[in-house]
């Protein structure tokens, strides 16, 4: 009767075990994916800044102008361009003076 009691406290602390090893693995797997939606939204986010700034950068080469840091923070929709340089500009075909 004691080899029976004995094999019903192992099994009894092996299934015990394995809640706590099932729940700890849930909880590491929930912060994984929590991480994983936190990255995703940060590369969208970055993806969309780049691609602005990519048209700001192509227009800007077209137009030999630049929005400067705090026109584009405080109001990205709606920019002032300023020269580069006064008397340059660029054109399609190359340098123009």
């Amino acid at each position: 009767m004691s080899e029976a009691l004995i094999g019903v406290v192992v099994g009894g602390l092996i299934a015990a075990l394995v809640q706590f090893v099932t729940a700890w693995t849930g909880e590491k797997r929930w912060q994984l994916e929590l991480r994983l939606s936190h990255l995703k939204a940060e590369r969208g986010r970055l993806e969309k800044i780049f691609e602005e700034s990519l048209k700001s950068f192509g227009e800007g080469m077209a137009n030999n102008s630049e929005r400067s840091p705090d026109e584009m923070q405080c109001n990205p929709g709606h920019f002032r361009i300023r020269p580069l340089l006064p008397g340059f500009r660029f054109a399609s075909s190359g340098l123009l003076v």
